[in-house]
């Protein structure tokens, strides 16, 4: 074979005496940009007619209708023999086309696949849409595919270990966990901290962010400690806070300890009575399963709403029934 590019940089050469070095192949494209060539001779070679000799056999015959270059390479004149010489150049494989002259054997006596290019673009083309769709789809279910590993490692692995589940109850730092946006600090300063942790019939302990989380510490690692260093996860359901970052996170790593325990460990405060439609998907996945009160829009039965989520804090957990569509979308 004759290396791609080989002939490139002679760019004066006029004479090119290939004959009897055994070529499979010849690309005539090495040639037919160099501006002094005029002769070739490729006789005596054993050429294999198969899909890659298809540019010499086209040009073969392009050149015997032009004759832009001389196949006899001893003289640069007219050749009247032309024709002649041209056909001297045969195929010595397969075996059905020993002794056939190149320029005369036809294209659908061998079998090519002259989509080869377009489906290799097709094909990357769709494996690339693929890889992009899977992508697309994991980004945005992140954390429901996040929560759904989380759920079934913490599930089947002590089971597969054989290791026992330890209660957590001593280990507990806090009486709950609250979860809020950051633009709903007025409503934690002026409501929650002053009914639930300062109240004089309920004293509690709670982990909030702005005041008790690890300074400097990574927020991934300082939501799992408050959720599993706290008796109840309370969750303020704000406008604010079903577009927080982080709210998916939280709610999905809450309903892991859930599952885990098999015990409800979820109070949900809907301060902007937010439509189910509207919830974090995590959320709607389990709120039928978890503490759901509204905060009520008149100020008289505030008091009364205060009073029940002290109850419920400082009641027992009710069991926590795993729903049927934990791991399935609502959408």
């Amino acid at each position: 074979m004759i290396q791609p590019g080989l002939l490139k940089p002679l760019i004066n050469l006029r004479t090119l005496n290939l004959g009897s070095n055994q070529l499979k192949t010849f690309d005539p494209t090495e040639i037919m940009y160099l501006e002094h060539f005029r002769s070739i001779f490729l006789i005596g070679n054993t050429f294999e007619c198969d899909c890659q000799l298809r540019k010499l056999r086209n040009w073969l015959i392009e050149n015997h209708i032009k004759k832009k270059y001389y196949l006899d390479y001893k003289d640069y004149r007219a050749n009247p023999e032309f024709d002649q010489t041209m056909l001297k150049l045969v195929c010595t494989s397969p075996r059905k086309l020993s002794g056939v002259s190149i320029a005369k054997f036809k294209l659908h006596w061998i079998e090519c696949d002259n989509h080869k290019d377009i489906v290799i673009s097709l094909s990357t083309l769709c494996v690339t849409a693929i890889i992009m769709a899977i992508g697309r789809i994991v980004a945005k279910k992140r954390w429901s595919i996040y929560y759904w590993w989380m759920v079934n490692i913490n599930r089947f692995l002590p089971k597969l270990l054989r290791i026992a589940t330890v209660s957590r109850s001593d280990d507990l730092k806090f009486d709950g966990f609250l979860s809020h946006s950051m633009e709903d600090l007025q409503f934690v300063y002026l409501d929650f901290i002053p009914e639930i942790e300062k109240s004089k019939h309920f004293a509690s302990k709670f982990c909030i962010e702005f005041r008790d989380f690890t300074i400097g510490g990574y927020i991934q690692q300082n939501n799992i400690d408050a959720i599993y260093g706290s008796r109840w996860v309370v969750f303020l359901l704000t406008e604010s806070f079903v577009k927080e970052r982080w709210t998916e996170f939280v709610i999905s790593m809450a309903a892991n300890r859930c599952v885990e325990e098999s015990n409800n460990i979820i109070l949900v405060l809907d301060i902007d009575h937010i439509p189910e439609s509207r919830m974090p998907e995590s959320l709607r996945t389990i709120i039928s399963n978890v503490v759901y009160m509204k905060y009520p829009r008149d100020d008289k039965a505030r008091s009364t709403f205060w009073k029940k989520v002290r109850l419920t804090l400082n009641g027992k957990q009710r069991k926590f029934l795993q729903p049927a569509n934990m791991y399935r979308s609502n959408r």
